[in-house]
């Protein structure tokens, strides 16, 4: 399997682009703060994005907990996936991720800067700033995915 690590500070933009990246390298699933996503649709896992707390936000983006993490590996291997993007903060987070579901270590590293330009990054740290965020699921897929947004 080809591992693509995309990685940047909090609120540049990764999910965002990480469609961009998707349809460029032709890759064929997604790992986002907690969640696999095959075709645009939440598959397994559950999102970071529904706890309250930061600190149990990134425990779930890393995989820490055993059956959250035993279900991603499952849906991962009862799928075909040859590639897989993996959206992270920081490349040590994204090695972490790699490490906790048992992935291929040899990644091609997309840092976010190479994909945004000066101007989207600044748009995207100003929609950030106003709690925007971006999911790359498809619509119908966001109540789901995410628990109590639309409450």
């Amino acid at each position: 399997m080809k591992i693509y690590g995309l990685y940047g500070k909090s609120g540049t933009g990764k999910s965002y682009k990480s469609v961009e990246a998707v349809s460029k390298y032709g890759i064929d699933a997604v790992i986002d703060d907690g969640i696999l996503i095959v075709d645009k649709i939440h598959v397994a896992g559950s999102s970071a994005k529904n706890e309250r707390l930061m600190y149990a936000a990134i425990k779930k983006a890393i995989f820490f907990s055993e059956d959250h993490r035993q279900e991603v590996i499952d849906a991962i291997r009862a799928r075909h996936i040859d590639s897989m993007l993996i959206i992270g903060t920081s490349q040590r987070m994204i090695l972490k991720i790699i490490e906790r579901l048992e992935l291929p270590k040899n990644v091609q590293w997309l840092p976010i800067e190479q994909l945004q330009t000066d101007n989207e990054l600044m748009i995207a740290r100003e929609r950030r700033n106003k709690g925007y965020h971006v999911i790359p699921i498809r619509p119908i897929e966001v109540e789901k995915t995410y628990s109590g947004w639309f409450r």
